[in-house]
């Protein structure tokens, strides 16, 4: 249980910062993944996947080279504890 109420901390705490950033209290970029960025680069690595038509490690490093090397660094760590 404590697992699912830390899970919903987190996010509440990401949608107040999106939604900061939304009305301009925050000028300065988010150098964290939010979830909706965690899931929406799951969602697309998916997608991509199921074509077949490219290797599934070149698809991955296409999708995260759009994004800061800090950002990468905590989708690795999110999507390895999500798979433990």
């Amino acid at each position: 249980m404590t697992i699912i109420k830390k899970f919903l901390d987190q996010r509440a705490e990401g949608l107040a910062k999106e939604r900061k950033a939304k009305l301009g209290d925050e000028t300065e970029e988010d150098k964290n993944l939010t979830d909706d960025e965690f899931w929406g680069i799951l969602k697309q690595f998916k997608q991509e996947t199921r074509s077949g038509k490219k290797d599934a490690s070149k698809i991955l490093q296409e999708i995260l080279g759009q994004y800061p090397v800090e950002k990468i660094k905590q989708f690795a760590d999110r999507y390895t504890k999500l798979n433990k």
